[in-house]
């Protein structure tokens, strides 16, 4: 949902979220003008999980198939949508592509996480009481409730072709919603996060100076397919080569990787009832590293890199910073 969006349906669900909970009129003039119920004003810590969950699953609380018994259940029993992943690898299958590619993935998955830091019995307490807005204390005191969302990734497709050729592109989001019912904001945090790599592994290259190491080597012994990762992405499973590549490749096997990524994130504070946000912190970040690994012997392996990224804020009071870095890494191997 768009943010704003998002807000005004928490605010509209507390009304009715209000008189669901209670009935009768609620003492305060200005809460019994809006349509509150007694003892359950627009700040109550009941009538805001509720909403706020709700909310959260994009729904109006009066809406069709949002029961009374979801806005009274308690809020440990408020779980978030469930989690799914799904993988397809069906199209290096096709007779028409198994020529061309080793394999193709396509991914897509979702997380979501419901978090409640701390909790406590409230002192004060007892049914009917009423605290200094009128309205019931709550069982429990929550200082706040978080819930963090992620498709992870939203779509991403990940194709190895017979000649070593490894290609690689995800775009992944995210929100963080996080109440507090210590001042009553609503601080949300999106992120959005684009990945693109390229990889190459070339056999028995020989390169100029470094072609009588390569070629007076006696073994020569080729790194299985499982075990390489030529895009080094993190989070990357399959193991084996990371950090270049090139590892347990063929004596002389040339590792080539570029790998790019864009990450924009913000966020803003929402106060209730006021009808004001403002953004707290967000930065766009470009980040652009190719590397080469080359093999020169089965212990001896020389990789040259090179790392760029760039940091923009979204906030006047911070400044863009750039940082890049780049050598040369000879990796000598001494275990069998």
């Amino acid at each position: 949902n768009d943010i704003e969006e998002l807000v005004d349906l928490y605010s509209n669900n507390r009304l009715v979220a209000s008189q669901i909970l209670g009935e009768g009129v609620h003492a305060e003039p200005g809460q019994a003008a809006e349509g509150y119920t007694a003892g359950y004003g627009n700040l109550q810590q009941d009538v805001l999980t509720s909403a706020f969950i709700a909310a959260y699953r994009g729904e109006a609380i009066n809406s069709v198939g949002v029961q009374n018994d979801f806005v009274r259940q308690d809020i440990f029993d408020q779980l978030p949508i469930p989690n799914w992943r799904l993988t397809y690898n069906g199209l290096s299958k096709v007779p028409a592509f198994q020529e061309i590619f080793q394999s193709v993935n396509i991914q897509h998955g979702y997380q979501s996480e419901l978090t409640i830091n701390s909790f406590k019995t409230n002192l004060l307490f007892e049914p009917g009481a009423l605290n200094n807005d009128g309205s019931f204390y709550s069982r429990l005191e929550i200082p706040e409730i978080a819930i963090q969302e992620s498709f992870a990734p939203l779509i991403g497709i990940d194709i190895r072709t017979q000649n070593d050729i490894s290609l690689r592109a995800a775009i992944n989001r995210s929100r963080t919603l996080a109440m507090s019912f210590v001042n009553s904001q609503l601080a949300e945090t999106q992120s959005q996060d684009y990945q693109f790599g390229f990889g190459w592994l070339m056999s028995d290259v020989n390169i100029g100076f470094l072609r009588n190491i390569v070629n007076n080597n006696p073994k020569k012994k080729k790194k299985a397919d499982s075990d390489r990762d030529p895009l080094n992405f993190p989070g990357n499973n399959r193991g084996g080569n990371r950090g270049g590549g090139g590892g347990g490749a063929n004596v002389g096997d040339l590792d080539i990787n570029i790998n790019f990524s864009l990450r924009d994130d913000v966020t803003y504070n929402h106060l209730l009832d006021q009808g004001f946000s403002e953004p707290t912190r967000g930065t766009k970040q470009i980040s652009f590293s190719p590397a080469a690994e080359y093999q020169m012997h089965e212990k001896l392996a020389l990789r040259i890199f090179f790392d760029y990224t760039k940091t923009i804020p979204r906030l006047s009071t911070s400044f863009p910073t750039s940082n890049a870095a780049g050598g040369i890494v000879v990796r000598f191997t001494l275990n069998e």
